[in-house]
């Protein structure tokens, strides 16, 4: 992994469709052309003023396939759980948690499951990788909670979701984190 002053190479491109999904591959690089991370995400079209899903057709021009070599090695399905429970507390959504188009943005949902977990947890591990289906719009001033359990008893795979203070959810989320080795400077 690059250090402070490291270079990152980012590379994108539209993957494909998958039913009313637009796909879309990521993989970062370092200086050295090492890959570092490797994502998917998917797209949906939603009108504006309905909020309803659109057909990929509805798009003036798609963009084209390229051919690039999977970034994953598994098909992304829509995470299927619940959590039984009773969320702890509430924080407020911020003006400074909005997009441009006054959406909360995207990265914020990672920072608050991360922000589950406690200091000595955080400390000693590092996120691996992690799953997320968005699932309900949020804005400034709402009232969210996360609720976070062990996936598999005893491992380092957790579920999560987020929700509003009337129970509907945010999303919902897979974490795989990994743990820190402990090296010792002589």
């Amino acid at each position: 992994m690059p250090g402070l002053d490291g270079e990152m190479v980012v590379s994108t491109w539209p993957s494909g469709s998958d039913g009313l999904f637009a796909v879309r591959d990521f993989m970062v690089s370092d200086g050295n052309s090492r890959l570092v991370a490797r994502a998917k995400s998917y797209w949906l079209v939603v009108d504006s003023q309905t909020k309803r899903p659109q057909r990929l057709a509805v798009l003036p021009v798609f963009p084209p396939v390229f051919n690039h070599p999977e970034t994953m090695d598994k098909k992304l399905n829509k995470l299927d759980f619940h959590i039984d429970k009773i969320p702890a507390g509430y924080f407020k959504v911020n003006f400074s948690d909005m997009d441009i188009a006054r959406h909360v943005n995207n990265t914020r949902y990672i920072d608050w499951i991360i922000d589950d977990f406690d200091a000595p947890f955080r400390a000693s591990h590092f996120l691996n990788e992690i799953e997320i289906d968005f699932l309900l719009e949020t804005s400034a001033g709402d009232h969210l909670a996360v609720c976070t359990d062990m996936a598999v008893r005893d491992s380092l795979q957790f579920r999560h979701h987020i929700k509003k203070e009337d129970g509907r959810e945010v999303c919902r989320a897979v974490t795989k984190f990994l743990e820190i080795e402990k090296t010792h400077t002589a």
